[in-house]
């Protein structure tokens, strides 16, 4: 009995261990499972995110670029779609945008995701 429990437990954590990608071009990883939580870095959407863990509040713990943390389930995809058209990508690569400037449009990117910014 203990052996099906380890394997079990052994499948069930491989299964998250997938690879995903931010929704948005640029997604904050915490350092809790917080929104309001210190952010521990902040990737664009191109980043692989190794899922280590589903948590029972809608969060995974992840690590991507050596870093781990947690991210909202809903913010994550398994596609790797071109989040940015060589368009955007030429505009983001021509301006120089602080960590600051790019925290914050993560941030504004989770609030579109999340439905919190009003249409036009």
């Amino acid at each position: 009995m203990k052996i099906l429990a380890f394997v079990i437990l052994l499948f069930s954590k491989a299964s998250f261990s997938k690879v995903s990608y931010s929704k948005a071009p640029f997604l904050t990883i915490r350092k809790f499972s917080d929104i309001d939580s210190t952010p521990v870095t902040t990737i664009t959407c191109r980043a692989k995110i190794k899922v280590l863990e589903k948590l029972k509040n809608s969060w995974f713990r992840v690590k991507s670029g050596g870093r781990e943390g947690f991210v909202l389930s809903r913010l994550l995809t398994q596609k790797n779609d071109d989040c940015m058209s060589k368009r955007k990508r030429f505009l983001l690569n021509s301006i120089s945008l602080s960590a600051d400037e790019i925290y914050l449009w993560a941030k504004l990117g989770e609030h579109f995701i999340e439905g919190e910014v009003n249409d036009f």
